[in-house]
Protein backbone atom coordinates (compact mmCIF):
# COMPACT_ATOMS: atom_id res chain seq x y z
CA UNK A 1 0.00 0.00 0.00
CA UNK A 2 1.20 3.44 -0.85
CA UNK A 3 0.37 6.78 0.71
CA UNK A 4 -3.26 7.89 0.93
CA UNK A 5 -4.40 10.22 -1.81
CA UNK A 6 -6.52 13.35 -1.89
CA UNK A 7 -9.45 14.40 -4.08
CA UNK A 8 -6.93 15.69 -6.61
CA UNK A 9 -4.08 13.21 -6.56
CA UNK A 10 -2.95 9.76 -5.46
CA UNK A 11 0.83 9.88 -4.97
CA UNK A 12 2.99 6.94 -5.96
CA UNK A 13 6.14 6.64 -3.85
CA UNK A 14 8.55 4.05 -5.18
CA UNK A 15 12.31 3.49 -5.19
CA UNK A 16 14.19 2.26 -8.26
CA UNK A 17 16.26 -0.88 -7.65
CA UNK A 18 20.04 -0.45 -7.96
CA UNK A 19 20.54 -4.23 -7.98
CA UNK A 20 21.47 -5.24 -11.57
CA UNK A 21 19.65 -8.56 -11.14
CA UNK A 22 16.45 -6.60 -10.47
CA UNK A 23 16.82 -4.03 -13.23
CA UNK A 24 13.68 -2.01 -13.78
CA UNK A 25 12.02 -3.05 -10.51
CA UNK A 26 10.53 -0.31 -8.35
CA UNK A 27 9.80 -0.85 -4.70
CA UNK A 28 7.24 0.57 -2.31
CA UNK A 29 9.09 1.44 0.88
CA UNK A 30 12.58 0.01 1.27
CA UNK A 31 13.89 -2.29 -1.53
CA UNK A 32 14.99 -4.99 0.92
CA UNK A 33 11.34 -5.41 1.99
CA UNK A 34 10.64 -6.78 -1.53
CA UNK A 35 7.33 -4.93 -2.03
CA UNK A 36 7.56 -4.53 -5.81
CA UNK A 37 5.27 -1.97 -7.40
CA UNK A 38 3.32 -3.75 -10.16
CA UNK A 39 0.23 -1.54 -10.41
CA UNK A 40 -1.86 1.16 -8.76
CA UNK A 41 -5.61 1.55 -8.28
CA UNK A 42 -7.63 4.54 -7.12
CA UNK A 43 -11.06 6.12 -7.42
CA UNK A 44 -12.10 9.13 -9.48
CA UNK A 45 -14.44 11.11 -7.25
CA UNK A 46 -17.01 13.75 -8.17
CA UNK A 47 -15.46 16.93 -9.56
CA UNK A 48 -16.94 20.13 -8.17
CA UNK A 49 -15.14 22.44 -10.62
CA UNK A 50 -17.48 23.93 -13.28
CA UNK A 51 -14.58 24.01 -15.75
CA UNK A 52 -14.04 20.25 -15.57
CA UNK A 53 -16.29 17.22 -16.01
CA UNK A 54 -16.27 13.61 -14.88
CA UNK A 55 -15.81 11.09 -17.67
CA UNK A 56 -15.25 7.37 -17.57
CA UNK A 57 -11.66 6.31 -18.12
CA UNK A 58 -8.16 7.15 -17.01
CA UNK A 59 -6.73 10.66 -16.69
CA UNK A 60 -3.59 12.29 -18.11
CA UNK A 61 -2.04 11.91 -14.64
CA UNK A 62 -2.83 8.18 -14.75
CA UNK A 63 -1.15 7.88 -18.15
CA UNK A 64 1.96 9.70 -16.90
CA UNK A 65 2.25 7.55 -13.75
CA UNK A 66 1.83 4.32 -15.74
CA UNK A 67 4.56 5.38 -18.16
CA UNK A 68 6.95 6.76 -15.52
CA UNK A 69 6.81 3.68 -13.28
CA UNK A 70 6.26 1.00 -15.95
CA UNK A 71 3.03 -0.21 -14.34
CA UNK A 72 -0.68 -0.49 -15.08
CA UNK A 73 -2.91 2.10 -13.39
CA UNK A 74 -6.56 1.32 -12.64
CA UNK A 75 -9.20 3.98 -12.04
CA UNK A 76 -12.63 3.36 -10.53
CA UNK A 77 -15.53 5.53 -11.66
CA UNK A 78 -16.36 6.41 -8.03
CA UNK A 79 -17.98 9.67 -9.12
CA UNK A 80 -21.07 7.67 -10.13
CA UNK A 81 -21.61 6.87 -6.43
CA UNK A 82 -22.58 3.37 -7.56
CA UNK A 83 -21.74 0.53 -5.14
CA UNK A 84 -20.26 -1.39 -8.10
CA UNK A 85 -18.23 1.18 -10.08
CA UNK A 86 -16.77 0.56 -13.50
CA UNK A 87 -13.01 -0.11 -13.66
CA UNK A 88 -10.69 1.38 -16.30
CA UNK A 89 -6.97 0.89 -16.92
CA UNK A 90 -3.98 2.38 -18.68
CA UNK A 91 -0.87 0.29 -19.28
CA UNK A 92 2.76 1.43 -19.19
CA UNK A 93 2.74 1.91 -22.98
CA UNK A 94 -0.27 4.25 -22.79
CA UNK A 95 -2.97 1.81 -23.95
CA UNK A 96 -6.25 2.84 -22.31
CA UNK A 97 -9.15 0.48 -21.75
CA UNK A 98 -12.45 1.91 -20.51
CA UNK A 99 -14.90 -0.34 -18.67
CA UNK A 100 -12.84 -3.51 -18.27
CA UNK A 101 -15.33 -4.64 -15.63
CA UNK A 102 -16.90 -3.65 -12.34
CA UNK A 103 -15.53 -3.95 -8.81
CA UNK A 104 -17.93 -6.76 -7.88
CA UNK A 105 -17.23 -8.82 -11.00
CA UNK A 106 -15.95 -12.25 -10.03
CA UNK A 107 -13.96 -12.39 -13.29
CA UNK A 108 -12.09 -9.13 -12.61
CA UNK A 109 -8.96 -9.52 -10.48
CA UNK A 110 -7.03 -6.24 -10.58
CA UNK A 111 -4.03 -7.66 -8.69
CA UNK A 112 -3.69 -10.63 -11.06
CA UNK A 113 -4.21 -8.41 -14.12
CA UNK A 114 -1.47 -6.06 -12.87
CA UNK A 115 0.91 -8.97 -12.21
CA UNK A 116 0.31 -10.52 -15.63
CA UNK A 117 0.92 -7.19 -17.38
CA UNK A 118 3.98 -6.42 -15.23
CA UNK A 119 5.44 -9.83 -16.11
CA UNK A 120 4.79 -9.21 -19.81
CA UNK A 121 2.54 -12.26 -20.15
CA UNK A 122 -0.30 -10.23 -21.68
Amino acid sequence: MGPEGTREETPVDATQSIDPSRAGARYIGKPYENNILIGQAHGHTIIHDPNRANTSGTSDKDINVASKFGITVYSLDSYTEDSNPSVNRVTSNGTQDVGIGHMNDKNLNIAMDALIRYAGIH
